[in-house]
């Protein structure tokens, strides 16, 4: 059997998916069919995709390029993309800077994209870290590998 069907990328980010706390403030909850909607308690948007939409995607493609590559490669591959997602975290939260108003209230502000909030993007950028450091691990154990 080939590795890196799509269904079993769709049942690993299941698995994933349950075991990984959403972002603060973000609940799952069902509609009157049952279908799984997303609802931030602090802004009160909901959403039929999944906060962590983005980095699932990543580690779906991250899935599939891993069942790709030869047996002997994939420890180092994977230790690599680690490091990579890694240092990605940390930049992304180096590019927030934490201000004060004139009433003295603390806001963060992006210095790329010049986007102000309340809260601190930690909140977003530790749970997107732990989703994808959590997929890294079911993939370097070879008994996921080898389903």
């Amino acid at each position: 059997k080939p590795h890196g069907d799509m269904r079993d990328i769709q049942l690993f980010l299941e698995e994933i998916v349950k075991t990984t706390r959403l972002p603060d403030h973000w609940t799952a909850a069902r509609d009157k069919n049952g279908e799984v909607y997303f609802a931030n308690t602090v802004t009160q948007e909901t959403s039929w995709t999944h906060p962590l939409e983005r980095y699932l995607k990543e580690l779906a493609e991250a899935c599939q390029a891993c069942l790709s590559q030869a047996e002997r490669q994939r420890a180092a591959w994977l230790l690599e993309l680690e490091e990579r997602w890694r240092r990605d975290a940390i930049d992304e939260r180096a590019r927030w800077r934490e201000e004060q108003d004139a009433w003295g209230h603390f806001y963060y502000y992006h210095v790329e994209s010049k986007q102000t909030t309340w809260k601190d993007p930690s909140a977003t950028i530790k749970p997107a870290l732990q989703l994808r450091l959590q997929g890294i691990r079911k993939l370097a154990d070879a008994t996921v590998i080898s389903r």
